[in-house]
């Protein structure tokens, strides 16, 4: 429900339930705890509207609750470089799904973005590179798209324009084959492009 009304532009509606599903998380006033999608999605939901204080504790309570999950720790990670700078425990987290998922293009990518927060763009680079390279043949999904923004920006902040010129183009062809199969991911990549 809460995915629905995140994805209709309904934020104040999803945000609200969010925050009563994590206060009766926090409080104990639920015996069921939540699949980790819910957890993946609150976080995205409340980084969006810079709810920290309880971005901080679904984060600390989603890696307690389901170790081990790839997905989670990816999250995780992310969030934890992007929204409270803690990179070297960010990029521990995620360096070890790339390790155990060695053949997943998104750990690649959600590891090149934790280096790019850090400041680290030629590691970066490299890491994105390496996952870009793991996509199959025909790409056009979203994580090609976002590999390809995130290569854009790296190089911009390299201060190479002739790549990052070249990835900004390759995300423009590859937004638009998005659109064929999912047209609102594709339209917001290509605006992004």
């Amino acid at each position: 429900y809460c995915l629905w009304l995140y994805r209709t532009g309904n934020y104040e509606t999803a945000v609200r339930n969010v925050l009563k599903r994590c206060r009766m998380l926090f409080n104990g006033e639920t015996d069921t705890k939540p699949a980790p999608a819910f957890y993946l999605l609150a976080c995205d939901i409340l980084a969006e509207t810079g709810e920290k204080e309880h971005l901080k504790k679904i984060v600390r309570e989603m890696l307690g609750l389901f170790p081990g999950d790839w997905q989670v720790e990816l999250k995780a990670g992310v969030m934890l470089a992007v929204h409270f700078q803690e990179y070297s425990r960010a990029q521990r987290l995620i360096r070890a799904v790339c390790r155990s998922h060695a053949g997943n293009a998104d750990a690649h990518f959600a590891y090149g973005r934790v280096l790019m927060e850090s400041g680290d763009f030629s590691a970066a680079r490299d890491v994105l590179l390496r996952g870009w390279n793991l996509l199959p043949r025909d790409h056009f999904c979203a994580p090609a798209c976002d590999g390809a923004r995130l290569l854009a920006k790296c190089y911009r902040e390299m201060r190479d324009s002739a790549n990052e010129n070249k990835w900004w183009q390759t995300l423009l062809e590859d937004s638009q084959q998005l659109q064929v199969q999912r047209p609102a991911s594709g339209f917001y990549y290509r605006g992004i492009a």
